[in-house]
């Protein structure tokens, strides 16, 4: 996924290239600041998005990439925490 944008507000200043995470509902955005423009209610700031996660299997799938594919199997996994 290349040349993915998302554009936010947002009452901080946020250096760029600041590696972020953002969360929306089940979706979460991995990505780094391109610009942080000040406005004069606060900053637009813009993130080139690299990963948009939701879900287990998504989140299985990116760990497995970041690990260049040496895994445990998914039985051997323990979760921290479980939402309903």
């Amino acid at each position: 996924m290349q040349g993915k944008r998302l554009i936010i507000e947002s009452n901080e200043v946020v250096s760029v290239y600041t590696a972020v995470t953002l969360r929306h509902q089940d979706t979460l955005y991995l990505g780094d600041v391109m610009s942080c423009t000040t406005l004069a209610g606060g900053q637009l700031i813009e993130i080139c998005v690299a990963h948009i996660l939701s879900g287990l299997q998504s989140l299985l799938g990116l760990r497995a990439q970041l690990l260049s594919g040496s895994v445990s199997s998914p039985s051997s996994l323990v979760a921290a925490a479980v939402e309903n």
